[in-house]
């Protein structure tokens, strides 16, 4: 399995203390090199592969899960990401939708998505990383800490927590990136595809209701991007 050959040992962390100036990771986009701070961090590390032989271990079904051929990348593959990779990027998307920010990006960056898909993605991202916050349910104790000596009191929020090791998977996802034939290859549905219906897809694309099948390129279709 390619995925156990990630380190997935633990560590200890002390995550930061609420204050009152920018991170590394939060400073306005026009201060400083942010942007690339969030990329390093693999927002945009693509897809790797997981042949069509292992993808029982993994709950893959071969009629709903893309898979890229045999003649492109070798032999028949799943087309896979990291969720830590999927949860970073939408941490990202909605820091840059942030208020102080959107305006900055909308200037300089432009964009390619109508309002409805970008709330779309927006709107995901949010209940992605609320049901994966969820999910963890992390209990660590947060005491509190005296601000003044007026009363004010915050969460002391310097704790240890037990990390994995997000270095390793991060080296991995970059060394395991789907080769090029494959992030070029166009993809077509084939005959027994099961089609997934996305809740108010069709409001905001009626041209496609009809449509067979949906082209993609390199695991993407086109509409997605912002």
């Amino acid at each position: 399995s390619p995925i156990r050959t990630i380190d997935r040992s633990f560590h200890t962390e002390t995550f930061n203390a609420f204050n009152y100036t920018s991170s590394r990771y939060t400073e306005h986009p026009s201060e400083g090199d942010v942007d690339a701070r969030w990329d390093a961090l693999g927002v945009d590390s693509g897809h790797f592969l997981v042949p069509v032989s292992e993808g029982d271990k993994y709950g893959f079904d071969k009629n709903r899960h893309v898979i890229m051929p045999e003649e492109v990348v070798g032999q028949e593959s799943y087309i896979v990401s990291l969720d830590v990779m999927h949860h970073l990027h939408c941490l990202d998307t909605l820091r840059i939708a942030l208020w102080y920010n959107r305006e900055w990006y909308l200037e300089n960056t432009g964009g390619h998505a109508s309002h409805a898909v970008h709330v779309a993605h927006t709107n995901h991202c949010l209940d992605a990383i609320r049901e994966r916050i969820m999910c963890l349910s992390d209990v660590t104790f947060l005491p509190s800490i005296w601000i003044d000596r007026e009363g004010w009191i915050l969460p002391d929020f310097e704790r240890e927590h037990k990390c994995h090791n997000f270095d390793a998977v991060r080296e991995w996802a970059y060394a395991n990136q789907m080769p090029e034939a494959g992030r070029n290859y166009t993809f077509i549905a084939g005959p027994d595809a099961e089609l997934t219906t996305l809740p108010g897809f069709y409001d905001e694309y009626p041209e496609r209701k009809n449509k067979d099948h949906m082209p993609m390129v390199g695991g993407e279709e086109h509409h997605q991007h912002q």
